[in-house]
């Protein structure tokens, strides 16, 4: 796979972990704090 799409991907992934971390603050604030 060319680093590019590598790149792509793990900046795909990075930011749908961010938005569901934030989801999951949002739902659950006081577990992982």
């Amino acid at each position: 796979m060319p680093r590019k799409k590598l790149f792509s991907l793990f900046l795909k992934n990075k930011n749908n972990l961010s938005i569901r971390n934030q989801l999951i603050e949002v739902h659950t604030p006081l577990v992982y704090k």
